[in-house]
């Protein structure tokens, strides 16, 4: 079809449904993102840090945490305790994340990590 556009809108969101949140505060390092789907442990009573291997996951940054300061800067949320999330947006400190990973999640803090296939249709 000549003179017609196509393009792609992307609307994936991590949280599926029956999300459960707690308010607390998390530590990001100067001119830094945390990507949504991070998963996070204990740093502390109210404090998250980003987890690695081996950490005994507490929850998931529900959305991008940038601090575009010169310095660390400890930046306030509500993380994602429980619910269904989208599994290919959940990560270990970047990387994707194994089966084991996410029956953890679901074992120890409720979160279900979900596949999940995108599905649209265009119009004649």
């Amino acid at each position: 079809m000549s003179g017609v556009n196509f393009g792609t809108t992307e609307s994936k969101a991590l949280q599926l449904g029956n999300n459960k949140f707690e308010q607390g505060t998390i530590s990001v390092a100067a001119k830094a993102t945390v990507k949504a789907g991070t998963i996070l442990k204990r740093d502390g009573d109210k404090k998250f840090a980003v987890a690695v291997a081996g950490d005994a996951p507490v929850g998931l940054v529900p959305f991008d945490m940038v601090n575009d300061k010169d310095a660390a800067k400890d930046l306030g949320f509500r993380a994602i305790i429980g619910g269904e999330v989208r599994r290919d947006m959940v990560n270990l400190n970047g990387a994707p994340i194994t089966s084991v990973i996410a029956d953890s999640l679901r074992d120890r803090c409720g979160i279900i990590a979900v596949d999940t296939t995108d599905v649209s249709r265009v119009s004649p």
